[in-house]
């Protein structure tokens, strides 16, 4: 099952393609979209979700699956495995041919059990132009490198300007409403804060890819790349 789950995450990595285009900040309508990700709670069920995203339409949304409520949304992935079965399901405005923003949702239970529980949420910010995706507004300096384990002040600190822009994907794990701490141990993955920064650099046709995990401390970076417009299109 690990994994599997590690599998899972792995869908967020996946390099976009990147290509000349113009660099843009968030939106007000991408900062709502986010902020509406509290919304939806881990451990919720899928009929509480579906409650909280449709309103009194819910039940329309909802169809049974061997015994369990499940969306009539198209699930991208189903896993069954002996200790685990899952489902992902990718949200987007479908009346688009390149939506701005693809949010993903992961429920998640025992086989034994009657209830998914959602585990995974996250979002990925798209833009209508070649880059295909949110970039950072911030530039690495000149003779400055990003390396594993740095902390947010210091990505700042070799970074123009204050802060670090905006992120390209952002996502939350939260498995305790299905596994117990022990079960978590032995599986060796944990509850997770990620976000993926596209940062600029001196090279036009070079831009680093960074990784950033929430140590509950503060993000740190844990996973560096440079990438370009050779790089293969992807997202979730």
């Amino acid at each position: 099952m690990q994994k599997w789950i590690k599998s899972s995450f792995v869908c967020l990595m996946v390099i976009v393609l990147l290509s000349s285009g113009t660099v843009s900040a968030a939106t007000k309508n991408e900062q709502q979209f986010t902020d509406s990700l509290k919304n939806y709670s881990f451990g919720m069920t899928v009929t509480e979700f579906a409650k909280q995203m449709y309103g009194k339409s819910y039940q329309k949304y909802l169809t049974k699956k061997n015994g369990s409520a499940v969306l009539k949304h198209d699930v991208k992935k189903v896993i069954s495995e002996e200790s685990v079965d899952s489902l992902q399901y990718f949200f987007y405005d479908q009346t688009k041919q390149e939506p701005m923003h693809v949010m993903q949702i992961m429920f998640m239970k025992k086989p034994k059990d009657k209830l998914y529980r959602l585990v995974f949420k996250g979002v990925d910010m798209k833009r209508d132009h070649p880059m295909t995706v949110r970039q950072s507004t911030k530039q690495l300096m000149t003779g400055k490198r990003i390396r594993f384990d740095m902390t947010t002040k210091q990505v700042d600190a070799v970074l123009t300007g204050k802060g670090l822009g905006d992120w390209m994907t952002w996502a939350v794990m939260d498995y305790s409403s299905v596994f117990t701490k022990r079960e978590l141990k032995n599986i060796g993955f944990g509850n997770a804060k990620v976000k993926i920064y596209i940062f600029q650099t001196n090279n036009k046709k070079k831009q680093k890819r960074v990784m950033m995990h929430d140590t509950g401390k503060g993000y740190v970076v844990t996973d560096v790349m440079t990438v370009s417009g050779a790089d293969e299109d992807g997202g979730f």
